[in-house]
C-alpha cells in the first residue's frame, strides 16, 4: 500500500514538473487544458477528416477508374501495380482547407497533441483523487486504531482499578 501511494506521488510529481515545464500560462505555471477547447480541437479534426473523404471521393470521380471499380478501390481491392489518374481542377479542391501545408503539419499534430495533453490531465486528477481517498482512509483506520488501543487501555486501567488493592 505505502509502495503504490510513493509510486503514485512520484508518478504526480513527475507529470507536474513536465506539465510546468512545457506549459507556463498561469499562475503556478501549469496549463489548464479545458474540456470545451478539447472539444473544439475534435470538431476540427473531423472537419478534417471529412475534407479527406470529400477529396478522395473527388480524385476518384475524376479518375481514370471505371465506375463499376471504384467501390473495389474504397475497399482496399486495389491491385498492387495499378495506377490511379485524375485530373482535378483547383476549383474543384478551393474548398478543402485541410490539403494545405500549416493545417498537416501545424494543425493536426496540435491538435491531437492537445486531446491527448486533456485526457493525461485528467487522468492525473483522477489520480489525485484516487491518492486522496487513500490517504483519508489510511488517517481513517488509523484513528479507528487509535480509538481501539484507547477503548482496550481504559478496560484494562478500569479492569486493573477493580481488581487491585490498595492500602493506605
Amino acid at each position: 500500500m505505502v509502495k503504490q501511494i510513493s509510486v503514485i506521488i512520484s508518478f504526480l510529481l513527475f507529470f507536474c514538473f513536465l506539465g510546468s515545464a512545457a506549459f507556463s500560462s498561469d499562475t503556478r505555471g501549469v496549463r489548464k487544458f479545458t474540456s470545451e477547447e478539447a472539444v473544439q480541437r475534435l470538431a476540427q479534426i473531423e472537419v478534417s477528416l471529412q475534407e479527406y473523404r470529400d477529396f478522395f471521393d473527388l480524385i476518384l470521380k475524376h479518375s481514370s477508374l471505371p465506375e463499376d471499380q471504384r467501390l473495389a478501390f474504397y475497399r482496399s481491392k486495389f491491385k498492387t501495380g495499378q495506377k490511379l489518374t485524375a485530373q482535378i481542377s483547383p476549383d474543384d479542391i478551393q474548398g478543402i482547407s485541410s490539403l494545405d501545408w500549416s493545417t498537416q503539419n501545424i494543425g493536426f499534430p496540435n491538435w491531437v497533441t492537445y486531446i491527448n495533453a486533456y485526457l493525461l490531465q485528467q487522468e492525473i486528477e483522477l489520480l489525485k483523487k484516487d491518492l486522496e481517498i487513500k490517504i483519508l482512509k489510511k488517517q481513517n483506520g488509523q484513528a479507528e486504531l487509535k480509538e481501539k488501543i484507547h477503548v482496550m487501555e481504559k478496560r484494562f486501567l478500569e479492569q486493573f482499578a477493580k481488581d487491585s488493592s490498595f492500602v493506605d
